[in-house]
């Protein structure tokens, strides 16, 4: 019976796939163009400068399914720069779409990489202006996962987290950063972190990327607390009823390399409840797209 059943999904899926490109003489779906925009961070640089800029920028592109080609319009400093016919290639593992040109359609525009995910609705795309200025586009959110985190406590006893999501949102308007970790499992106690937020973290743009430093960030956590005896989960949030910090942050500096693609990151959260105790956080993981940088 199961069988019959898998044999029916197969055939239900091939008429799926075969009915949009029969009847009305209408183009096949996969042939159609799709056009997205993105609301992008440009984070700029010229060639050997020891400082870098950041503005908030959009960025239409043009996918043409037709051919695996793409056109981009890109925008820097007030100035758009069109590039058309990038090939794009198929990652069958990770289901997005990359490209790698050493020139472009563009004389301006060189040593170009982009990464698009259309089922993530995210784009990256990384090029020389004019061989000067060099310019990494990412999206606001930035993304490390693969995190290998160690978790050390007081009592000189450390574990480890390898299952937890780096966020970093960069605001250009303030250069602040606002920092999300989900989740962090403290083992000493059998606390699991669904979500620690700390936002107004100061932000320096460096060529490599972002540097975050803050002595006492603004924190807002959502704790998990499981009861093994009594088998029951609570949720609490970061303020007790007088608006008391119950695990404040301290120490916290990040490293973010939107070249090598990897983060380092540190804090330690402290608290105001007896039976748990403070533990610092020296973390590092790896950035949501693999880049193939000139």
């Amino acid at each position: 019976m199961k069988k019959n059943n898998f044999v029916m999904m197969l055939v239900a899926l091939a008429v799926m796939l075969v009915l949009p490109a029969c009847g009305n003489d209408e183009p096949d779906w996969r042939d159609r163009d799709v056009t997205v925009e993105y609301e992008m961070l440009n984070h700029v640089c010229d060639n050997g400068a020891a400082d870098a800029s950041v503005a908030k920028v959009k960025n239409k592109l043009v996918f043409h399914r037709a051919d695996l080609t793409a056109d981009v319009l890109m925008q820097l400093n007030g100035e758009n720069f069109a590039v058309k016919g990038l090939k794009l290639k198929l990652d069958d593992e990770t289901g997005r779409y990359t490209c790698s040109a050493a020139s472009t359609s563009n004389s301006r525009i060189a040593n170009l990489a982009m990464n698009v995910d259309f089922n993530e609705q995210s784009m990256d795309i990384y090029y020389t202006v004019d061989g000067k200025r060099r310019v990494m586009s990412t999206m606001p959110q930035v993304f490390f996962l693969g995190n290998s985190s160690t978790l050390t406590y007081d009592d000189g006893k450390t574990s480890n987290d390898k299952a937890s999501i780096y966020t970093f949102d960069i605001n250009p308007a303030s250069m602040t950063a606002t920092m999300k970790v989900s989740p962090l499992t403290n083992e000493q106690v059998f606390l699991v972190f669904e979500t620690i937020i700390a936002r107004s973290i100061p932000v320096k743009a460096t060529p490599d990327g972002y540097e975050l430093e803050a002595e006492r960030p603004e924190v807002v956590s959502v704790l998990r607390r499981i009861d093994s005896s009594a088998g029951t989960l609570t949720t609490t949030d970061a303020r007790d009823s007088n608006g008391h910090q119950l695990y404040p942050m301290s120490g916290m500096k990040a490293k973010l390399s939107l070249v090598s693609g990897v983060h380092e990151t540190t804090f330690t959260m402290g608290s105001v409840e007896e039976k748990t105790q403070p533990f610092t956080v020296q973390a590092k993981g790896t950035f949501y797209k693999e880049k193939n940088i000139k």
